[in-house]
């Protein structure tokens, strides 16, 4: 009898986890060979290593697999510049990468494959993840990556850090946003880029020093800041004058800063809250739509970042922000106010992340391709990282804390932001009191919005439905 008590335990603690990171049911998917790439070792490297292991089976090792979940059209060389220097110095042996497709069903199998292959103790070895919303069409990897590291399927990686250290300096790099990927087992995620919502003016029209833990409230209801909490408030300029008219591009999910409790599978806001919120986004957006803000000096909204191959929207060759369709000229001295979360401070969303798999025999072998890719080198330099701090909704900004100054430049030492702007930017970088990756429960925000723009649109008043239809989803996504 106890022996099939425990078989039944068993079952339903797979079954549990296969929920938990999203799987469904699924046949026995077999890699794609277009998809998967072998980095052997250097030649010179490739003799030493026979020598060693002719005769000796023991001797020989099992290749690093690293998933990239990241789109570029020059991936594959972008990896290899990331791990032939590691392979070259001895610190990595052979490399095997999956590259995850954008979408359809080779990235479906792929997906459900993967996922099986980590609940039967297996996998890739390292993911390098770039959580997009695909347009809600394909859902990501690791649809909570918060839920997957509190389920104990990543490894902890603080020995690591604290022993084999060699490229990156862990004590440099944002610790506000190094937070979301901990939990009472130290590091188990790695940030590798963030962002949040902002405005910039010049400095000479308006003046802005950051109010540590200023609530969204009290950003609303400050007289100098109630016109920049309203454009915020009410989304990019761009879409408010756009053939998108219609939708209410909403910040609700760095207004609310913490959105859920992933241990306990708990949100931390309450319906009655998010109709509030939902009902107020309704209520800024027509204002704004209404050009009632008429008054503004020349501004620009966006997402704080910067995007390596590509002019940086936060400066031009001679390291100066500009916007010329505002009248921003370079040169420029900038402002920069991000949205206030109603917990006080701002909130920083991950667009992309690194993490080890717990039945990884190559622990260290994969906290060394981390530990490059996160030095000032290849923040500076790399494409893959450019790659890291670019999605559909805008441009990110780089972990380490001296990156974008003049002594850290972005690319060709032609990009970096100037003394002044580097300085305001410093400033409300140190306000960030939340980070949070942007998974499902995020995205979910934007289809709620996009059903609460179609109710309004048809001239629904009475939102308290719809809103409690997603708030129950909401619910569900977090416990499943």
């Amino acid at each position: 009898m106890k022996k099939t008590l425990c078989i039944l335990l068993s079952v339903l603690m797979i079954i549990a986890l296969f929920s938990l990171i999203g799987c469904q049911s699924a046949p026995e998917e077999k890699k794609d060979e277009d998809t998967v790439k072998a980095y052997d070792l250097p030649e010179r490297l490739q003799e030493t290593k026979s020598e060693e292991s002719q005769g000796h089976p023991e001797n020989e090792t099992k290749p690093l697999v690293i998933c990239v979940d990241i789109q570029s059209y020059n991936l594959e060389a972008e990896i290899m510049d990331l791990i032939v220097p590691l392979q070259t110095s001895g610190k990595l042996g052979e490399v095997q990468v999956e590259y995850l497709s954008v979408e359809g069903g080779t990235r479906a199998s792929a997906i459900n494959r993967i996922r099986t292959e980590i609940m039967s103790g297996a996998g890739p070895d390292l993911f390098i993840i770039k959580n997009t919303n695909y347009f809600g069409k394909e859902e990501p990897i690791f649809p909570m990556p918060e839920k997957v590291m509190e389920a104990g399927l990543l490894l902890p990686l603080d020995p690591y850090i604290q022993n084999n250290t060699e490229y990156a300096e862990w004590d440099k790099l944002t610790q506000s946003v190094m937070e979301a990927g901990k939990n009472e087992e130290g590091q188990q995620i790695i940030p590798l880029a963030y962002t949040m919502p902002a405005l910039f003016y010049r400095a000479e029209d308006v003046q802005f020093n950051p109010i540590e833990n200023m609530t969204w409230r009290e950003m609303v209801e400050d007289e100098n800041l109630h016109n920049a909490a309203m454009l915020l408030g009410a989304g990019p300029k761009d879409y408010l004058y756009s053939e998108f008219e219609g939708y209410y591009n909403h910040r609700l999910q760095y207004i609310l800063g913490d959105l859920a409790d992933y241990a306990n599978e708990e949100l931390l806001f309450t319906e009655e809250e998010l109709l509030a919120y939902v009902e107020e986004t309704v209520a800024i957006s027509e204002e704004v739509w209404q050009e009632k803000l008429y008054d503004q000096p020349n501004w620009y909204q966006g997402n704080l970042g910067v995007y390596m191959n590509k002019l940086p929207m936060f400066m031009d060759e001679n390291g100066s922000l500009y916007d010329t369709m505002n009248g921003v000229s370079a040169g420029d001295t900038m402002v920069y106010i991000p949205i206030s979360s109603d917990d006080g401070g701002y909130t920083a969303a991950i667009m992309t992340y690194a993490a080890v798999n717990r039945n990884t025999e190559l622990g260290l072998e994969a906290f060394r391709v981390i530990d490059r890719l996160l030095s000032t080198q290849m923040m500076c330099q790399s494409l893959l990282y450019s790659n890291c701090l670019y999605d559909l909704s805008g441009y990110g900004i780089p972990m380490h804390e001296d990156v974008l100054s003049e002594a850290y430049p972005i690319r060709n030492n032609n990009w970096y932001l100037s003394e002044a702007n580097f300085a305001a930017f410093d400033a409300v970088r140190d306000q960030i009191t939340a980070a949070q990756f942007t998974d499902t429960l995020f995205y979910a925000f934007d289809g709620m919005m996009v059903d609460v723009s179609d109710a309004v649109n048809h001239g629904e008043e009475d939102l308290a439905p719809l809103v409690s239809e997603w708030y129950s989803k909401m619910r569900r996504q977090i416990s499943e």
